[in-house]
């Protein structure tokens, strides 16, 4: 016989140093309630294609054409340009046009006009070779944009002008081979990866939660001591983060 009885009491430690407890008669499996996460894990597709060592040998290898590149175009601007013969300055061709405006009359002047027309036109030749040469050789002289164009074609977007050297155009016609192996295998890694995406963080085990930096909380002190009082580490750990909350709607809120 008992003066009072009091049931749906757990059987814990925190209750046995209280009260005396029955036989218990049942069993219930306690559930705890997460907060959906928040953390947006969607980039990851974009990385999921290939691995972490397959990054790093993509990055060295975009660092490694870009200096290559550069490397290229200094020794083509060092030993091609050297060969071409100096040219005429602007006052030496101002002075062949008044001299062949002066002497228009005179056959032995128009020979010699000729000739140094001649002369002109193959230096005029040679300024444009020049200035080819250079207009094809500007967008890998400083290794910021030899690296930023070398990334550009692994991205497919077109250099502004053909290089000008066998080696700078071989270099590039095997760089664009390199690239379009790297597009096609990213984007079947993708196709596959789209298929089977991430799956999203949830929290479901006590492990899990106790790792986790989700606060724990609940309504009676009890609770509390239900954790804290635990022979499992884990629930000790949970325990020793729970935070005793009186105000129902404060607790579901946060």
């Amino acid at each position: 016989r008992a003066d009072i009885a009091l049931g749906n009491l757990y059987h814990i430690p925190y209750y046995l140093n209280l009260i005396d407890l029955t036989v218990p008669y049942t069993t219930q499996c306690l559930t705890f309630l997460t907060p959906e996460s928040t953390t947006d894990n969607s980039w990851k597709i974009l990385l999921l294609p290939f691995k972490l060592d397959m990054w790093i040998a993509i990055l060295l290898t975009l660092f490694l054409g870009g200096f290559l590149f550069n490397l290229l175009a200094k020794l083509n601007k060092k030993f091609i340009l050297n060969n071409f013969p100096p040219v005429f300055k602007s006052s030496s061709t101002m002075n062949l046009t008044k001299l062949k405006i002066k002497n228009t009359k005179k056959m032995l002047t128009i020979r010699k006009s000729k000739r140094k027309l001649k002369t002109a036109q193959t230096h005029m030749l040679t300024i444009s070779q020049t200035h080819n040469v250079k207009t094809g050789l500007y967008i890998f002289e400083e290794l910021c944009n030899s690296i930023l164009y070398t990334y550009g074609m692994l991205t497919f977007v077109s250099l502004p002008r053909v290089p000008i050297g066998w080696a700078l155009r071989m270099l590039t016609g095997w760089w664009w081979i390199y690239c379009i192996l790297v597009v096609v295998s990213y984007r079947a890694s993708m196709t596959a990866s789209l298929a089977h995406p991430p799956p999203k963080i949830t929290i479901d085990t006590l492990q899990e939660l106790a790792n986790s930096h989700v606060a724990c909380g609940g309504w009676k002190e009890s609770d509390k001591k239900f954790f804290a009082t635990s022979l499992d580490k884990d629930t000790q750990r949970v325990g020793m983060k729970f935070i005793v909350l009186k105000d129902m709607e404060l607790a579901t809120a946060q």
